[in-house]
């Protein structure tokens, strides 16, 4: 029984570890994936017809503003 609680807890602990090795590869990729989250949204809003952009011209400061945020983060996240 002891050797199947040792089984069970190295288990655990490789589970543990592999969320955080997860979690470290998500913290160092956040800028890449999430500027080009934005560029997304930027090619998006390029799309749609010019009438449908004047309608919503203040999303361009929303983009500007998230570029901006998504650095923040990344320093935040560097910073840690």
């Amino acid at each position: 029984r002891g050797r199947a609680m040792d089984g069970a807890k190295a288990e655990e602990v490789e589970q543990e570890r592999a969320a955080f090795l997860k979690i470290c590869r998500a913290f160092q990729g956040y800028a890449a994936d999430a500027a080009e989250e934005v560029h997304r949204w930027e090619r998006m809003f390029e799309r749609l017809p010019p009438a449908h952009q004047s309608l919503l011209a203040h999303h361009r400061d929303k983009h500007v503003e998230a570029y901006r945020c998504v650095a923040r983060n990344d320093k935040f996240l560097s910073d840690m």
